[in-house]
């Protein structure tokens, strides 16, 4: 950096803070991203860092308006553009936050500001209880199918003898399994059959008849 012109050097008493763009943030592990979060950093507001991923589709047609013109008079005519569309962005923003903080109660408010006040102000790595976690409710799929596997397993150590050839645990996925492969295969038919080649055609009905054979076996 030290290599850079002078105009486009980081001032040294400028504090950077670390977070991932939404976009990408998905694609990252989810342990304590609520720290990397641009939600939760004071601030950043709405942005999302995807800006200039996002400004330039509606934008593609300035590129033959302004081909011609200089490049003094080609930047301004873009910084124009450019300006307004922030101008809206920070409209619609504005007035989002406003008719939503009126919808909440008051004590309510203040009392979340001044935790997440309180999150904000301590430095990274932040040490404060992080006001924007929740803990899950749910569980997934994977999850339950091991829990299941558990169970069943601490039934066959206690002695117990199953009374089915097919576990209750493997029962219950083979009926996720088959309403899955049944979601899909309407997906499918509703959508391509239309326009269906003969092979895709054959190849729905051979899935078909493998599902049939599946639910009354």
């Amino acid at each position: 950096m030290d290599q850079w012109p002078e105009h486009l050097r980081i001032p040294k008493t400028t504090t950077l803070i670390p977070a991932i763009p939404k976009l990408h943030e998905p694609m990252h592990q989810a342990t304590n991203h609520q720290v990397f979060s641009l939600n939760f950093i004071s601030g950043v507001g709405l942005s999302d860092l995807e800006t200039p991923e996002r400004v330039w589709g509606p934008h593609n047609n300035f590129g033959n308006g302004t081909k011609t013109q200089g490049p003094g008079s080609r930047q301004d005519t873009l910084d124009d553009h450019f300006g307004f569309w922030n101008w809206l962005k920070f409209i619609g923003i504005v007035e989002g936050h406003r008719g939503f903080s009126e919808s909440l109660d008051h004590e309510l408010l203040a009392s979340f500001e001044t935790i997440c006040a309180d999150w904000e102000a301590d430095a990274f790595p932040k040490k404060v209880k992080n006001p924007y976690e929740t803990e899950r409710t749910d569980i997934t799929e994977a999850e339950a199918r091991k829990a299941l596997a558990l169970q069943e397993e601490e039934l066959l150590k206690s002695g117990a003898a199953p009374v089915h050839e097919t576990s209750a645990s493997s029962f219950i996925t083979m009926g996720l399994d088959i309403e899955e492969s049944q979601r899909r295969l309407r997906r499918f038919a509703k959508d391509a059959l239309a326009q269906a080649t003969a092979r895709q055609e054959a190849g729905l009905t051979e899935q078909r008849n493998g599902l049939r054979h599946r639910i009354k076996a």
